[in-house]
């Protein structure tokens, strides 16, 4: 009798799946950057930057601010080859809180994380009016920024650039008072009237500026050599513009006078006269005159 015998092979295979890795929580920034734009002394100059952080899961972040090239949180300064303009950056719209370092009353800002994504975190800033030493040119300042990521947001040991950008460029605002020479009688037929009037001005520090007179509504020259007239209903009244005291330099409309800005306002004085001449029949005689300002 013949046995046969048979093995069955049993094999277990184990596997052990190694434990998930979670990264750390950690937070980098992306951007930060403030840009003003054009700066003009006559008023603030607001703007709103932005931070944006991306973080990788949940948790909370903390951010400062460094002083910039000032090294001080009083005044931040943009500076440029044409000098240094004020400013500075706050938490808040309403420009009352400095974003610091949480020194000098100074406060730091901080957020929430709820999962994987982007933070942004608007950054508020003003360059104060009034400031008229600095040229036209472009501005700059270069910031820190740091943040905490850490549980307990004590922990600063992260950190990345800030930009700040403004510029001042060539710009002048024109106003002109009016010439009145008053009630003329019988004495204009042997002696000219005079009278003054006020060309105000602001332009930028630096920026160079010409200032040109038109010939008037009822002018008989040309721009170059201007023939002035005033005039009621059909009837004229001569009279001339001059740019220096001794009425001996027509202000015409080619030359005009230069003017150098200063960033504040500036005052010229326009000397109008209307020579002796056959009186002209009775009524009041006007004209307009167009005072262009090319910078």
């Amino acid at each position: 009798m013949t046995r046969r015998t048979s093995f069955i092979a049993v094999v277990i295979w184990l596997y052990f799946a190694a434990p998930a890795y979670a990264a750390p929580y950690q937070c980098t920034l992306q951007s930060a950057s403030i840009a003003f734009g054009s700066y003009s002394s006559a008023q603030n100059t607001d703007a709103i930057g932005n931070i944006s952080v991306y973080c990788n899961g949940k948790g909370g972040i903390a951010l400062r601010i460094s002083t910039g090239r000032s090294g001080t949180y009083s005044n931040r300064t943009l500076t440029g080859s044409g000098g240094v303009l004020n400013y500075n950056l706050y938490i808040d719209s309403s420009l009352t809180t400095v974003w610091g370092d949480k020194t000098n009353g100074t406060q730091q800002v901080t957020g929430t994380a709820k999962s994987a994504g982007i933070l942004n975190f608007p950054v508020y800033g003003r360059i104060p009016s009034g400031q008229t030493a600095a040229l036209v040119g472009n501005y700059t300042d270069s910031l820190i920024v740091t943040w905490a990521d850490d549980a307990k947001l004590h922990n600063f040991d992260r950190s990345g650039p800030m930009s700040a950008t403004a510029s001042i460029v060539a710009k002048c605002t024109l106003s002109v008072g009016p010439l009145n020479f008053g009630n003329l009688g019988f004495s204009l037929a042997t002696t000219s009237s005079s009278q003054t009037a006020t060309v105000s001005y602001t332009c930028s520090r630096g920026t160079t500026a010409q200032i040109t007179m038109d010939q008037g509504l009822n002018g008989t020259g040309t721009p170059a050599s201007p023939v002035r007239r005033m005039k009621s209903a059909a009837n004229f009244m001569g009279y001339q513009l001059y740019s220096n005291s001794g009425m001996t330099v027509v202000w015409d409309g080619v030359t005009g006078i230069n003017v150098t800005g200063t960033g504040a306002a500036q005052n010229t004085t326009v000397y109008g006269q209307v020579p002796r001449q056959t009186l002209p029949p009775l009524g009041t005689y006007n004209d307009t005159v167009v005072v262009t300002i090319n910078f």
